[in-house]
């Protein structure tokens, strides 16, 4: 059934046997207040949904107390204002607490199986809707308010169907998740190789140097030829930046902490003009720069700048550190992704829900090198040839990882919009199985700069 009502983004179709019902005779409006702020505090994700706090990675200043926050009950919907149009929106499996900036929804009648709405709600073809609905200047100031999310129609299969539906997808996504641990394990593996490897060299040096004791903690020794210096004797920081008087129509590539991997982009870059990019996106990049992510440094957010990134733009999350003359540029960016370098960094970092390091203190840390660049460029190259067989599994292993992902967010919404009809399928008995997420995983492309919202 189509669903277009006067409105272009909205591509929806459904079975002629659903029918369509308006928000506002579905859901209702609730905002009751914690008095004494003891509730679990709820986290509302694109990625993860409705989770606690306190079992999910974030980057966001966490207020000091509770108190006004809005309580949301085991099967109301919560929605994270700012971020609906990329789907951070579902039902909670939770009692708690979420934002005072959130909005909160209570079915107005047992419509809906609590796990099929979910799914509904986070359907990609209903994300499309609610960024059409949203209204604001750039993405990370766009918001749904509820009197227009209740405009819209939500489809209302039969409750048997809706959870027939939950049952089959429990059933299939429980297939692919079991796949994709699989996957990941192994993965995670092959990347604690190559920092083996990575750590090793910047440790001891090409195979057979002699060595002498080290003054840096969590080195014993290196080679003879090497120095020990503050970091800021090697690299300048953040060198480059876009003024707050940029053009609006001005176009960029932001490099987000959502976007960065170690040493590897997890996605690619967001394409969008500087009106529309949030207020961090101000760091310019350079071919040889080496970005380091001083929040949260222990997910080893640290990227490489090759030609395909130069000229991007990193967030203020990140600091842009570029090589002085006489230093190799890619075995700079090894040594500063090296355990002994990161814990230092974690080590000198400041707070205790919003750790970070500043710009000043992260220069002054030492680093070890050799002290000629050709003796660099020779060890790069020995580790270039050591990871080689590491990084094509690697890479080979993140494709298949994002084609089951891509695979299962498509049986999801087939399944969901009714494109797949699972009325007469029988589904066998088995163990449901949960994609396991990776600490870095769990960011949010609106993680770094969310609090300011809040």
């Amino acid at each position: 059934m189509p669903t277009n009502l006067f409105n272009p983004a909205d591509r929806r179709k459904y079975p002629e046997r659903w029918p369509m019902r308006r928000g506002k005779q579905l859901f209702e409006v609730v905002d009751n207040r914690s008095e004494d702020g003891t509730e679990e505090l709820l986290s509302v994700s694109h990625i993860t949904g409705i989770t606690p706090r306190s079992q999910k990675n974030v980057t966001m200043f966490k207020s000091e107390s509770l108190v006004g926050y809005k309580r949301c009950a085991v099967g109301d919907i919560a929605a994270n204002t700012m971020w609906t149009w990329q789907g951070a929106i579902g039902v909670s499996d939770y009692a708690g607490v979420v934002s005072p900036a959130y909005n909160v929804y209570r079915q107005r009648e047992s419509a809906y199986n609590p796990r099929y709405l979910d799914f509904l709600l986070r359907e990609k073809n209903l994300v499309a809707i609610y960024h059409s609905l949203s209204t604001g200047i750039r993405p990370s100031r766009l918001r749904l308010y509820p009197d227009v999310f209740l405009t819209i129609y939500f489809p209302v299969p039969s409750m048997d169907e809706q959870e027939k539906m939950v049952h089959f997808l429990d059933w299939k996504v429980s297939k692919i998740n079991a796949l994709i641990n699989i996957k990941k394990k192994q993965l995670s593996l092959l990347k604690m190789r190559k920092i083996g490897i990575i750590n090793n060299a910047l440790n001891t040096g090409i195979a057979g140097s002699k060595l002498k004791d080290s003054t840096i903690y969590g080195l014993a020794q290196i080679p003879e030829t090497w120095i020990e210096r503050p970091l800021k004797y090697f690299v300048t920081s953040n060198d480059e930046s876009l003024s707050g008087k940029t053009p609006e129509d001005y176009e960029i590539d932001y490099i987000d902490i959502s976007t960065t991997g170690f040493r590897c982009l997890k996605k690619a870059p967001m394409h969008l003009s500087f009106g529309e990019a949030p207020s961090r996106a101000r760091r310019i990049v350079r071919e040889g720069d080496t970005i380091l992510s001083t929040v949260r440094t222990y997910l080893k957010a640290v990227l490489y700048i090759d030609g395909d990134l130069d000229g991007h733009v990193a967030s203020t999350g990140f600091s842009v550190l570029r090589p002085k003359k006489g230093v190799y540029s890619k075995l700079l960016s090894y040594a500063l992704s090296c355990d002994y370098f990161i814990d230092s960094v974690i080590r000198n970092s400041a707070g205790t829900s919003y750790p970070a390091i500043t710009d000043k203190r992260l220069l002054s840390l030492k680093l070890a090198l050799p002290a000629s660049e050709n003796e660099q460029k020779e060890l790069f190259e020995d580790i270039t040839q050591l990871t080689a067989t590491t990084d094509d599994a690697i890479a080979s292993l993140n494709a298949e990882i994002n084609s089951l992902q891509s695979l299962k967010e498509r049986l999801i919404s087939d399944v969901i919009t009714g494109n797949v009809d699972t009325r007469n399928i029988e589904v066998p008995e088995y163990e449901y199985v949960k994609e396991t997420l990776d600490a870095d995983d769990d960011i949010d492309s609106d993680d770094e700069f969310m609090g300011e919202e809040e």
